[in-house]
């Protein structure tokens, strides 16, 4: 993805079924700079990223607006799926935002 880039999905993957949950939330945070949160969705089908397969109902995704891209380089994402009594939140993973 390149800085100011808008309309690509970012997804994450929490590794098990959140279908049931309330709210679906992306983290994203540059290298430097304030991490923002995000509404996402449930990703509803099977994919491949990169080696791996994810599995529909345990992943989230978020389709980037305009201005949320603003810092080239490092970036770091998690998902996060909240329930009526507990939040599940994912591992960070990097990608990088370029010039």
């Amino acid at each position: 993805m390149n800085k100011g880039e808008f309309g690509q999905v970012i997804r994450a993957n929490l590794n098990q079924d959140i279908s049931s949950a309330n709210s679906y939330k992306m983290v994203l945070q540059p290298q430097e700079g304030d991490s923002v949160e995000k509404t996402a969705t449930l990703g509803a089908s099977n994919i491949t990223v990169g080696d791996e397969s994810w599995l529909a109902n345990e992943y989230v995704e978020y389709t980037v607006e305009s201005g949320i891209l603003d810092f080239t380089g490092q970036w770091r994402r998690k998902g996060k799926a909240t329930f009526s009594n507990k939040e599940i939140i994912g591992n960070y993973s990097r990608f990088t935002v370029l010039a």
